[in-house]
């Protein structure tokens, strides 16, 4: 689960260090310091945020394949990607916790929820990296599907929030999300398969990010959300 596989970077630095953006950066062993973000954008101008693992980082693509990259330019809106590969619900509902306060400006986010078999170590002082579980629980376990709605339900009112679930979700589990929340605007169910694939021949390719920026500008326009 190496971080040098990233194929993008941000266009502009400067405004990702600023604005207490370094509290929204994974940690390094010991916090000695922090890792630089996928993508960060003019943030004087509207922008907005996405949150996952390496299918919202835009691993092993270039970074304008990737979906917030696509999505951005639908919406003609900049970005800040604080997506992480290999990063759990945890980690990822703590920047959702964190970045409406830390970026007070933004329109809204994107949070595409990685898989909830997913864990970390408690030691913060190991580094995000380094606290990754990658399978700590099966998905037949009822804990793993406890824990993956409890992160749903507790965000799913936040009206500048748009959630989603992953590529690559077992069938029992889009079935369970189409039955509670096919209807809710603010969580939109990816039922989509992966087309292609990447560099490494195992995350999800070009086209298929495309798609999903696609949809879910689709999906934002269709429902007027965050006023558009």
């Amino acid at each position: 689960m190496s971080d040098t596989l990233l194929l993008n970077g941000c266009e502009n630095q400067l405004a990702c260090n600023t604005m207490n953006i370094d509290k929204l950066k994974p940690t390094t062993f010991l916090n000695i310091k922090k890792r630089e973000l996928p993508h960060c954008s003019d943030l004087s101008k509207p922008f907005f945020a996405c949150i996952g693992c390496s299918h919202t980082a835009g691993y092993e693509i270039h970074y304008s394949d990737s979906w917030p990259y696509h999505l951005a330019n639908l919406l003609n809106m900049g970005h800040i990607n604080l997506g992480y590969n290999g990063s759990d619900l945890s980690y990822q509902s703590e920047k959702i916790d964190m970045v409406f306060d830390i970026l007070p400006q933004l329109e809204f986010v994107i949070w595409m929820q990685t898989y909830p078999i997913r864990n970390r170590k408690s030691l913060k002082l190991l580094g995000d990296a380094k606290r990754r579980i990658p399978v700590y629980t099966s998905w037949e376990n009822p804990k793993t599907l406890n824990f993956l709605l409890e992160n749903i339900e507790k965000y799913i009112n936040n009206e500048r929030l748009l959630i989603l679930n992953t590529w690559g979700y077992p069938y029992q589990y889009l079935k369970i999300l189409n039955g509670k929340f096919k209807n809710v605007n603010n969580f939109f169910v990816n039922n989509n398969i992966v087309t292609d694939y990447g560099f490494d021949r195992i995350h999800s390719g070009p086209e298929t990010h495309k798609k999903m920026a696609q949809d879910l500008y689709n999906h934002i326009i269709k429902n007027k959300m965050f006023g558009k």
